[in-house]
């Protein structure tokens, strides 16, 4: 009996050290175009992405100087208009959030991977499970895009 509980422990152990934990990630790339800034926001483990959030700040000047003329109505639409573009509804594993910020507007849009359902995965362009969003190919393609990434 002894001799077992000795050669459990040692599994025990070797099993205990060979496990790594995940390795978790997170990314910042950013960008501009006219005059838009957007940042997004990648998280994840082991290079596969589970929250993914985009931030974009569009000038006032394109509100005719300041965008605090749009009222909580007008942001409110705009997140629904967002959503309804995307092909996805508010809930489980999405967020929007449009506020105005020093004359400008901020729009964030927040994508918990690992909650959406499969539904909502294929209208964001990805297979049935979010574990083919791979962070490396993410932050390459933004990138390429024009991003710098941090």
């Amino acid at each position: 009996m002894k001799k077992l509980l000795m050669l459990a422990t040692a599994t025990f152990l070797l099993v205990g050290c060979s496990s790594s934990p995940p390795k978790k990630e997170s990314k910042t790339c950013s960008m501009s175009v006219s005059g838009i800034t957007m940042d997004f926001k990648l998280e994840g483990e082991d290079d596969v992405v589970h929250n993914l959030g985009m931030n974009l700040t569009i000038p006032g000047s394109l509100f005719g100087g300041d965008a605090s003329i749009l009222s909580e109505d007008d942001l409110k639409m705009m997140g629904e208009e967002t959503l309804n573009q995307l092909n996805v509804k508010q809930g489980d594993g999405i967020s929007t959030n449009f506020t105005v910020k020093d004359k400008n507007l901020v729009a964030e849009v927040a994508f918990d991977l690992k909650n959406l359902d499969k539904e909502a995965l294929a209208s964001l362009g990805l297979k049935e499970d979010s574990n083919n969003l791979k962070l490396s190919e993410a932050v390459k393609d933004l990138e390429a895009g024009g991003a710098t990434c941090k």
